[in-house]
């Protein structure tokens, strides 16, 4: 070909790149899979401080966040996060789904698993809402429990979060950009023995006393916050001998 000839070519390919990616970026599309401005994840939640409605996470920018979580295997087998998402861009977006990546110890490790799982919700435009999206599934917690074989050993992991939504009146999907949350997965770690051994019972220590009628039950057993032993007991990591 001549040279002429394969300049020509060239400069076609590079005006054909360059009109691709105005119009992509026109679009609202990033080029990492992400929204530009749409819907994004803010942050987690954690359950709040209110012990009356510690539990009733609310779509509000003060709520507390979540820089970490836990799960507890011994007590739970999966891990949802509550999500505060926001969306930005002068539309209403419904929640369809969210992309899971599941990471080994930090934002550079190894995949341990990767998949969509549902989410749903209704975000009016400008608004909040609280999206709740499984992080950590079943199976996922049982392969872990092998390299949990004490209370006190932790396992870190990060979760890749990525929320799928369309416009109210449309059907053109968009995801949100990653999330990432790590999480922190033991095996009896957030079990608490406080109050809960009776001197009149064997062995020592045990976890024999009433459980106290005031006392505030975790948002989810298992979950981010400690449960009492009495709340949990005929597991293995209730037991005060597990190791």
């Amino acid at each position: 070909m001549p040279p002429q000839a394969r300049a020509t070519m060239k400069l076609k390919r590079t005006l054909l790149l360059s009109f691709g990616l105005v119009a992509l970026a026109c679009s609202g599309q990033k080029l990492d899979g992400g929204s530009e401005g749409s819907i994004l994840v803010r942050q987690a939640l954690a359950p709040g401080k209110d012990a009356q409605t510690a539990c009733d996470f609310q779509p509000v920018a003060t709520w507390p966040s979540l820089s970490d979580g836990t799960l507890d295997i011994g007590v739970r087998g999966d891990y949802s996060a509550r999500l505060l998402v926001e969306a930005k861009d002068g539309a209403a977006m419904r929640i369809e789904k969210a992309h899971v990546r599941l990471l080994d110890g930090d934002s550079d490790g190894p995949v341990i698993t990767e998949g969509d799982v549902d989410a749903n919700g209704f975000v009016d435009a400008g608004g909040l809402a609280v999206v709740t999206v499984r992080a950590i599934g079943f199976d996922t917690s049982a392969s872990l429990e092998a390299s949990l074989p004490t209370r006190t050993t932790v396992r870190r992991v990060v979760a890749e979060i990525s929320v799928a939504a369309s416009p109210g009146t449309s059907d053109n999907a968009v995801t949100a950009p990653v999330f990432r949350l790590p999480v922190n997965v033991c095996n009896g770690c957030l079990v608490s023995f406080s109050d809960a051994n009776d001197p009149a019972v064997l062995p020592q220590p045990n976890c024999g006393m009433p459980l106290g009628q005031s006392l505030r039950m975790p948002c989810v057993a298992g979950q981010d916050e400690p449960v009492p032993c009495q709340a949990c007991t005929g597991r293995a990591a209730c037991d005060p001998a597990h190791p």
